[in-house]
């Protein structure tokens, strides 16, 4: 399993918060994001929560105007990088709860 980071972005791309698990430079994961953002954009089906793209996946979950991204290699087992995903959004969820 190879994750290189985790990042929360807006759905224009910009990043807020991020996290790498591996060296990669911060131009990388801009970049990452970048590309991830422009597919967004002109994805039509919205059923999956995972694109693949050369050798990387991005696995995401949408939150409110945010993305909550896992960025992988294709190699690396999905079920588990889901179950990751997944867990960070707990987390995210129960410490940073909406206003009211």
């Amino acid at each position: 399993m190879v994750v290189y980071s985790s990042v929360i972005c807006t759905k224009s791309g910009k990043i807020l918060v991020s996290r790498q698990f591996v060296t990669i430079s911060k131009l990388k994961i801009e970049e990452h994001i970048s590309n991830f953002s422009k597919i967004m954009e002109t994805k039509k089906d919205r059923e999956h929560t995972h694109i693949e793209i050369e050798n990387i996946r991005y696995l995401y979950i949408p939150l409110d105007e945010f993305y909550l991204v896992l960025i992988t290699n294709k190699n690396s087992n999905i079920i588990q990088d889901i179950d990751i995903l997944k867990f960070f959004q707990r987390i995210i969820i129960d410490k940073c709860p909406q206003g009211k």
